[in-house]
């Protein structure tokens, strides 16, 4: 983010940030996610190395959603809600700070997440 400090400036949030990032190979705790499954494959067969620059597999995990569940049941977030951005946020921050931050503020309020 220092390096290319104009680019990431230009985005509006977190979010974005992360998304770029991600997009552009680095390491980010964002998952993609599609209902292609082409798409899926495809990203799957993409080169990727690991932290010691040995060359992966890629992983193509399917979720069924239970069809009798009621489509009200979830909840859909744009990137700009607060929700997204604080979680964003999460991301970027070090470990001890956000272990800081989700005693301190998540855990009073019982918001359960994974971080």
């Amino acid at each position: 983010m220092r390096r290319y400090a104009n680019d990431f400036n230009n985005l509006e949030n977190n979010f974005s940030r992360l998304s770029y990032m991600q997009h552009f190979g680095l390491p980010t705790r964002l998952l993609d996610v599609t209902t292609n499954a082409l798409v899926a494959l495809y990203f799957a067969c993409q080169s990727h190395l690991d932290s010691e620059r040995h060359e992966t597999d890629g992983i193509v995990t399917m979720f069924f959603s239970n069809k009798t569940q009621n489509i009200d049941d979830f909840t859909y977030y744009s990137s700009r809600s607060d929700t997204v951005e604080v979680l964003s946020t999460l991301a970027l921050m070090d470990e001890e700070k956000r272990k800081v931050f989700i005693e301190k503020y998540l855990l009073s309020t019982k918001i359960l997440m994974i971080c």
